[in-house]
């Protein structure tokens, strides 16, 4: 199964590819949501996406994990039933639930 892997955190990244591949799964590591959205355009197939919430870059202040899990539950093939990770230590238990309430279709799946 292929394991996209979205955080600017690139000690974090680096591990998850480590132990992601030593279970044989193929992984792709995008540093920022511009990049991710860039290259996630092509991918068709079904894919488990591990996702960050905030991120450093210039210009995605404004643009959270959130914007790019809606983006893919809209636009991929598979998007209702890609399994949407979190990986962040930010975001807040209530705000993820409040958010999942108003948008029970587009949120993060854990």
């Amino acid at each position: 199964m292929k394991v996209i892997v979205i955080d600017d955190e690139e000690s974090l990244t680096q591990s998850l590819e480590l132990s992601l591949t030593l279970r044989e799964h193929e992984v792709e590591i995008f540093p920022s949501l511009r990049e991710a959205r860039k290259g996630l355009e092509n991918i068709e197939a079904p894919m488990v996406v591990l996702l960050d919430h905030d991120f450093r870059e210039i210009g995605e202040s404004e643009q959270k994990g959130y914007d790019l899990c809606k983006w893919l539950r809209q636009t991929h093939p598979f998007g209702l039933l890609l399994p949407i990770i979190y990986l962040s230590g930010r975001e807040l238990p209530d705000r993820y639930l409040d958010q999942q309430r108003r948008e029970p279709f587009v949120h993060p799946t854990a």
